[in-house]
């Protein structure tokens, strides 16, 4: 009997892998087609949003800085020519807050400008980490920063290693009361984790909290999120904050 039930066992199993066989390598395309196209689409979303932040960099810097910036030309050569009287001093008092209003705000939008486009990341991730530290180190905050790279980023992701430095070193200067901060970029074989931490009051806030008031935080954790990361903020050990990013990335050798 056994003789018998043996070579059947034997069949139905053979046949069972031999459906499934077909059936795992149609699945295994088809979650291959669905990585690809949702990769693809990610990239348009990142190059999509790369084109609107030079759309925008692009207006600021050609259309209302230039007009702010003549206007603040123009204030005090309006001021100067006031007949001197009484009631032209009240005028050119206010023609010179207006003309300090004015340079103060082409003042914040190019530093926006910046911000929002920056021109060194254009020539390298490094360069341009180095220069958030220098503008952080302007408040009064001592800024170190380590880059471990042995491969060339794509663009998109200095975009988003950027973005987080950006991100979490303001919030140092902002909320911490932090005078040391540590950035730290380890680019390994398929992912990037990306750390900014500061010695100041802890301020860890949930970032999908809608109270928090943290909105560059929940943006940048929608971006990270739609890259297959994570993206979180913890109590340092110690005293202070750690803002964490990691996703994953395929990288280009280094030339």
């Amino acid at each position: 009997m056994l003789g018998l039930i043996a070579p059947l066992s034997f069949g139905a199993l053979l046949l069972l892998l031999l459906l499934m066989v077909p059936l795992g390598v149609v699945l295994a395309r088809t979650s291959t087609r669905s990585i690809r196209e949702r990769n693809r689409m990610l990239n348009h979303a990142l190059s999509a949003a790369d084109l609107e932040r030079r759309r925008v960099s692009q207006l600021l810097h050609d259309r209302v800085i230039q007009d702010l910036a003549g206007l603040g030309y123009a204030l005090p050569s309006a001021a100067h020519q006031l007949p001197d009287s009484p009631e032209s001093t009240a005028v050119r008092q206010v023609l010179d807050h207006a003309t300090e209003v004015v340079r103060d705000d082409v003042t914040a939008l190019r530093t926006m400008l910046v911000d929002i486009y920056p021109p060194s990341l254009a020539l390298g991730l490094a360069p341009a980490i180095h220069e958030l530290a220098a503008k952080a180190e302007e408040s009064g905050v001592v800024v170190s920063v380590e880059i471990w790279a042995g491969a060339e980023l794509p663009l998109d992701s200095s975009q988003v290693v950027f973005r987080i430095v950006r991100e979490g070193l303001l919030n140092v200067v902002a909320h911490s009361g932090a005078d040391r901060a540590w950035v730290a970029v380890d680019v390994r074989d398929r992912s990037i984790d990306v750390s900014v931490h500061d010695n100041g009051t802890a301020h860890t806030a949930a970032i999908a909290d809608q109270e928090s008031g943290h909105l560059g935080l929940r943006l940048l954790h929608d971006a990270v999120v739609d890259l297959g990361g994570t993206l979180d903020v913890s109590t340092r050990p110690g005293g202070g904050t750690v803002l964490r990013g990691t996703f994953p990335v395929t990288l280009t050798a280094a030339p």
